[in-house]
């Protein structure tokens, strides 16, 4: 993110004991035509990467930019 708390976040990596979340702070409102976002949150949507070829899939890069793209770095 660009600045401490939810407000500035863009994605955030959750750690779990068989795979790792990518989470997106807004994701609910990201393009996803791969389908790849999972979770129920008004705003919260999460990657489940269970592999490391995980990162490989179609789309990824894609909500990523997206991610970014919807949080343009505040000014200084």
């Amino acid at each position: 993110g660009w600045t401490t708390g939810y407000r500035g976040l863009i994605c955030v990596i959750g750690l779990q004991a068989r795979w790792v979340n990518l989470g997106f702070a807004d994701g609910a409102g990201l393009p996803d035509p791969h389908g790849l976002l999972r979770g129920s949150g008004k705003r919260h949507r999460f990657v489940r990467l269970e592999r490391p070829a995980d990162l490989d899939r179609p789309g990824l890069g894609e909500l990523v930019e997206a991610a970014v793209a919807a949080h343009p770095r505040p000014a200084r």
